[in-house]
Parts: C-alpha cells; sequence; structure tokens
C-alpha cells in the first residue's frame, strides 16, 4: 500500500512537474514575440489637427480618429466607476487577469460551443488595443493575458485606467470615429468631459458593449436599456445607493452632437488646405499628428463669397433660372400620389427624429404628424392641383400641403407665353424651397417657391491686393455633389477679360506710345491663315473677321473708351501691331503660367487659364503694379507646439513702370465702373481691417466666375 501511495506521490509530483514545464513553455511561446511595454509610459495616440480662421475660431478637424486628451485626475470619479462597474469591477483586486470572470466565461463557451463571453479586464482591453488584432483566436487570447499581467506590474492602475480612457472606441457620429471619453463627452453631448452628469456619465459607459448597437444619437431606448443596467451594477458594488440610481435614471438626458456651424460655406477652402498639408506632411501626418493649421480665412468674407455663388447660381435673378426652367423632376401617376406622399412622411419622421435628437431635443419625443417643414430649406414636393383660375400650384410634401403663387414660378414661364397648365401637371415631382409659414388652427399654412438645382457651375475667391492672404475661396455650388475646386484647378477661356490684360501691355510697351488717349478706328478687318495640315494638301489661306457683339462698327475710338467698350477689332488689332511675343512675355510677367495660344485669337481670351492666375494677374493693376503670391496657410504647429511652416513676408515686385501704373490703374476703374459684373460686384461687401486682423490692409481683390463669364472688382471698406 505504501508503495501505490510512494509511486502515486512520484507520477503526481511528476505531472505537476510537467505542467508547470508546459506553462513556462506555454508562456515562453506566446510572450517571445510580445512588443516592449514602455511605449506605454510614451503614449502618443492619434489626435485631432484643427483647422483655425485668421480669427482664431475652429473651422474645420481632420482626423482618422477623433480623440482628445484630458488629464485622468479631470475625469469624473463617478464616470471611472461607471466603466469599472459595467467592464471590470473587480478592476483593483485583481493583477490584470480576474480568473473568476475567466473561468465562468470559459464554462458559457463550453456549454455555448462557440467564443460567446469574453471575461476581458479592462487591462486585458488595453492590452488588446495597443498591441494586438481583434480576432477571437485561442493564441490571441494567451498572448493578451500575459500582457495583461505584465502591464498590470508595469503601470498603476490609474495610468492603466486613463490608457483605457482614452484609448476606447465609443461609436461613430456623422463619419466621425469617436475615441476616448472626452471627444464622446463632446461628440453626444456637446460638453467636456469634466461637466458630466452622473446620468450622463452611466449613458457614455453603456456604449462600449456594442458602440452601434447602443449608440445615443442613433438607438437611444437601446443606450437607457444599458445605462439602468450600469446603475444596478454600480448599487450591487456599494458605489451608488439605490436612491442616487433612481436619479440618475429619471434625469432627461440632452444628447447635443457637436457640429462645427461653419462647415458648409467653408468646404472647399478647407480642402484647398487639406491637400496642400497631405502633400507637404503626407496623410498620416495630417490625420493623426494633431497639426494646429492657422490659415487666412476671414469668416465673415468666406459666407460673404458662397451667398454671392448661390445668388448668382440660382437667387432670383441667377443665371440658371435666366437659362430656363428643365422640367420636372419625375412623374408620380396620380393614382400613386398618396402612396408617394406617405412614403415621404415616413422618411421625413425618420429625418425629424434624428435631428430633434441631435439638436437637444427629447429623445423620446413622438415625431409632430404632420412633420413641420423648415423656412429656407429645399424639399421635393408633389402637384396635387394646377389652379388656373388663381394661378397658383397647390403641393403636397408628405402629409403637408402648401401652395405656390405666380410670383414664385413665373420664372419656369420664361418668355414663350406659355401658361401655367403648359408648363405644370398634377403627379410632377419638383424642387421646391419654404418661404414661408402661418400658424393656423390645425397646424401651418405654407407658401413655397420653385427651384432648380443649377447645371452651370461658379467658382469665386477674394485675396489681400497688398499680401496676397485668400481671404475667401469658393470651388463651387455644391462640395457635397462636387469636390472640384474651380478657381483652382478649372482652366476657362477669360474672353474678354484678357483685354485689361492686352491693354496693360500696349500701354506698357517701351516703343508703341501708347496711351489712354490713343484713337485707334473701330473697323471691318480681315486677317488670311494657313492651316498647317491643309496647307500641305494644298488647299487655299483661310480668313479671319472679327466681329464686335451685336455686329456693328463704331468708327475712331479712344483706347479708354475701346476698353471700356469691350470691342473687338480694336483689340485685336493693338494685338497684331505689339506682336504676340511681346503680350506673351507681359502675360508671363503677371503671373499666368498656363499654356497660352501663340496667335491674334488670344486679344479676345481664347486661350484658358485659372481663376486664380487671372485674379492674379488683376492684382497687378489693383495694387499699382505688384505681383503677390496669393496663400491660405500663416502657421502650422505639431502637436508640441513647434512651429513647422510659417508664410514669409515679402515684398512683392514691380510688373508695371511708375508712368503706367496711374494710366492702367485708371481704365481699370473705368472698366470696373460701367461693366455689368462691375456694378454686380458692389453686392461683396468688404471687411474692415480690424475684423480680418490685417492693419493697413484696406481693400481686396474679389474674382467670381457665373458659368463661363467672369468678373471683379477690388473691394474696399
Amino acid at each position: 500500500m505504501k508503495r501505490v501511495v510512494k509511486i502515486g506521490g512520484i507520477a503526481g509530483l511528476g505531472l505537476i512537474l510537467i505542467g508547470f514545464l508546459l506553462l513556462v513553455w506555454l508562456y515562453w511561446y506566446f510572450s517571445k514575440d510580445l512588443p516592449p511595454l514602455y511605449t506605454l509610459m510614451d503614449y502618443h495616440p492619434k489626435l485631432i489637427t484643427e483647422v483655425y480662421s485668421d480669427d482664431g475660431r475652429l473651422i474645420a478637424e481632420f482626423a482618422e480618429e477623433y480623440r482628445k486628451i484630458v488629464p485622468y485626475q479631470e475625469i469624473p470619479p463617478y464616470l471611472v466607476k461607471a466603466f469599472l462597474a459595467i467592464e471590470d469591477a473587480r478592476f483593483y483586486e485583481h493583477k490584470g487577469l480576474d480568473f473568476y470572470r475567466l473561468l465562468g466565461a470559459l464554462w458559457n463557451d463550453i456549454k455555448a460551443g462557440r467564443f460567446e463571453q469574453g471575461a476581458s479586464t479592462i487591462t486585458m482591453q488595453v492590452a488588446r488595443t495597443f498591441f494586438l488584432t481583434q480576432k477571437k483566436l485561442i493564441s490571441r487570447k494567451l498572448k493578451e493575458m500575459i500582457l495583461a499581467w505584465r502591464i498590470d506590474h508595469y503601470l498603476t492602475k490609474e495610468e492603466i485606467l486613463w490608457l483605457y480612457m482614452s484609448q476606447i472606441y465609443l461609436g461613430n457620429v456623422g463619419g466621425r470615429n469617436i475615441y476616448g471619453v472626452e471627444a464622446a463627452s463632446e461628440q453626444y453631448f456637446g460638453k467636456s468631459v469634466r461637466e458630466l452628469s452622473l446620468a450622463e456619465s452611466t449613458l457614455l459607459a453603456a456604449i462600449p458593449r456594442s458602440p452601434a448597437y447602443y449608440s445615443p444619437v442613433y438607438h437611444f431606448e437601446r443606450a437607457k436599456a444599458r445605462q439602468k443596467l450600469v446603475l444596478e451594477r454600480m448599487v450591487e458594488v456599494g458605489w451608488l445607493s439605490e436612491e442616487e440610481a433612481k436619479q440618475a435614471e429619471a434625469e432627461p438626458i440632452v444628447i447635443k452632437v457637436k457640429r462645427n456651424p461653419y462647415t458648409t460655406d467653408s468646404a472647399y477652402f478647407v480642402e484647398a488646405v487639406r491637400r496642400h498639408l497631405v502633400k507637404i506632411y503626407g496623410a498620416e501626418m495630417v490625420l493623426t499628428r494633431g497639426l494646429k493649421v492657422f490659415t487666412t480665412m476671414n469668416l465673415d468674407m468666406q459666407k460673404a463669397g458662397a451667398e454671392a455663388v448661390k445668388k448668382g447660381l440660382v437667387g432670383q435673378e441667377g443665371l440658371d433660372k435666366r437659362q430656363g426652367y428643365r422640367g420636372a423632376l419625375a412623374k408620380v401617376e396620380q393614382d400613386k400620389i398618396s402612396e408617394y406622399l406617405d412614403n415621404q412622411e415616413k422618411e421625413l419622421a425618420e429625418d425629424w427624429r434624428f435631428y430633434n435628437t441631435i439638436n437637444g431635443g427629447d429623445p423620446t419625443a413622438s415625431v409632430p404628424a404632420p412633420v413641420p417643414l423648415e423656412v429656407g430649406k429645399k424639399y421635393q414636393g408633389v402637384i396635387l392641383e394646377v389652379d388656373k383660375s388663381n394661378r397658383q400650384i397647390k403641393l403636397g410634401i408628405g402629409k403637408t400641403v402648401g401652395v405656390i403663387k405666380e410670383e414664385d414660378y413665373r420664372w419656369a414661364l420664361g418668355q414663350s407665353g406659355k401658361s401655367l397648365a403648359q408648363v405644370f401637371n398634377v403627379g410632377d415631382v419638383i424642387l421646391v424651397s419654404v418661404l414661408e409659414l402661418k400658424a393656423v388652427k390645425q397646424g401651418y399654412d405654407y407658401r413655397f417657391a420653385l427651384e432648380q438645382e443649377p447645371e452651370a457651375e461658379a467658382g469665386l475667391i477674394a485675396f489681400s491686393v497688398k499680401t496676397g492672404e485668400v481671404k475667401a475661396l469658393i470651388g463651387g455650388y455644391d462640395f457635397q455633389k462636387s469636390q472640384l475646386i474651380r478657381p483652382l484647378q478649372s482652366h476657362r477661356q477669360p474672353g474678354s477679360a484678357f483685354k485689361a490684360i492686352l491693354y496693360a501691355s500696349a500701354l506698357s510697351h517701351p516703343t508703341k506710345s501708347y496711351t489712354p488717349a490713343t484713337i485707334i478706328y473701330d473697323a471691318p478687318v480681315v486677317f488670311e491663315y494657313e492651316d498647317s495640315n491643309e496647307a500641305q494638301a494644298g488647299e487655299e489661306a483661310k480668313v479671319w473677321k472679327p466681329a464686335n457683339y451685336g455686329g456693328s462698327f463704331q468708327g475712331p475710338r479712344t483706347l479708354r473708351v475701346a476698353l471700356e467698350k469691350s470691342i473687338n477689332t480694336i483689340s485685336v488689332k493693338i494685338m497684331e501691331d505689339l506682336g504676340v511675343d511681346w503680350v506673351l512675355k507681359f502675360v508671363r510677367r503677371l503671373g499666368i503660367e498656363s499654356p497660352v495660344q501663340a496667335d491674334l485669337s488670344l486679344a479676345l481670351g481664347s486661350s484658358p487659364v485659372s481663376l486664380l492666375e487671372l485674379a492674379r494677374a488683376y492684382n497687378v493693376f489693383a495694387s499699382g503694379g505688384y505681383l503677390v503670391q496669393p496663400y491660405m496657410i500663416r502657421r502650422v504647429y505639431d502637436r508640441e507646439g513647434n512651429l513647422l511652416e510659417w508664410h514669409k513676408q515679402f515684398t512683392p515686385r514691380s510688373e508695371l513702370s511708375d508712368k503706367d501704373k496711374p494710366e492702367i490703374g485708371e481704365m481699370e476703374l473705368a472698366e470696373g465702373e460701367t461693366s455689368q459684373a462691375g456694378r454686380e460686384k458692389k453686392e461683396f461687401k468688404g471687411v474692415k481691417p480690424e475684423e480680418v486682423g490685417e492693419p493697413g490692409a484696406d481693400e481686396y481683390l474679389v474674382m467670381l466666375r457665373e458659368g463661363k463669364i467672369p468678373s471683379l472688382s477690388p473691394v474696399g471698406t
């Protein structure tokens, strides 16, 4: 018997030794390739790059992970406890591994026949987040456990919690991937984590289990249900009384998603800045290194520019309306109108619920019926009736019914003399804006205006005449539809806008002696030219007869009047007299770098240029002869505050002789004041120098292109 016991004891010790050696081998095998932990002490997470206007207001943020860091001491204790209660209540008791939870989770996984419960401690989550992948593998779990044990011995509990609460993923709002409690607090509640209440803290702690499923923005009821579980767990572990939990659960939660009010108007400017940064520093640095970028944008001028572009395209006298109505967007059969409007009402209800939630409304509120429409906003509606007698259109948008009065659709009839019934039909789906609404007993009376998305595009750039600081940049009608920054990327024929450059080259010529009073005859002129291909084939020379707008000729005219009236024949004659080579050299002196067509048609603006190039050239006249380099970024700092880039002020070089400066400036002023373009540009108001932080710079050059017609004016205060 003793021998059996002895043999059994030896066998038991052997098994224990083998088991111990196996554990040692497993530890060695799975830990041999694990990364060192010192990187946790030098924590440099991915941060947001912030972009500021010329007066220091935040206008944009670039980020792969939307994260903001606060010290651990500034995180409310009840927020920490809320996370611990639901994620790892025994955090302060274990050494990175909670064996009770691990064994319970293992048993549940065996019963389920699959990985169902992770039982990861907060320390294990930190290990996985910083060093491992999210794949559910036994090998990854073992490595995670080893790292968690090491981390717990390497860092304090508070340091582990700080890393966890700075790094944790907490959902997506408006395309932003939110990481860390500070960014989540700003995005969900519109405030710093320092200001969170107990109710808000427990709602935030409800998210990590499944950020999409428990999103307070998209699934508020689910988030509230899990918040209740968080509160119950806090009561269970003794961190909260039942009365405090009930009060927190009953407290109304206000979701107020942080949104940048400047996004829409500043989109093109910001995109141009982003492209520059990516070109210089690379996408990774821009999206992850937390740069601070200070730009030249003036928010008031940017807003005015955006409004000018929209008004020029789709205003009541805008280009698109002048070009005529293009017809209904779609047709709905009369017997299906009711079904169409019911579906539209459901979509409007979903939109109302979402925007009500993110703008601080009651997330549990019932959607009003019918869903209220916003004044100034555009909607698609269905024509319910064409009222010939009252000359108005009855329109349905969801369950809302309103009218379009004659003055609000008249532009669609155009000059053709068509009647209301010839243009509009019942069942037409049309675009309208809400002009006004009046409260009545059973809701609102709505008045709509017929709208139309433009086919033409526009662009605008405005910069300081003296320094070149770009104050406004609008690349098109709608950034969401087209990200092409037209003033910088598009090249179009300048047409008659080139004549100012031509006439300036004439005044600057060293031997031709042109003055504003020089008389040139506006008379028919014929030029013969040969096409190189046809000349080889023995074809006869072709002729070109420049014509004026309207087809008439005005006889002798001074150079000043010829520019003011934009006379084509005189412009071509000047080009012929100067010689194409001289004009080309002058064009280059004014900063135009695009390829230029070297023939007489250049006098009429036949060679495409960018709006920026044209603006820069015209700025030579506005500045008294000086060529400036427009720029958009003043300074760039890295996350530690080191200066990476700054714009060095320089003295621009003069491109006009002293005698030519007053003559050219005077002629340009006359052309700008008398042209339709010059009159229209006076609607773009200037901004006082002190408002843009640029003392002494009291005028800006604005270039606006609507359709194919560029126009300009210097704008003063």
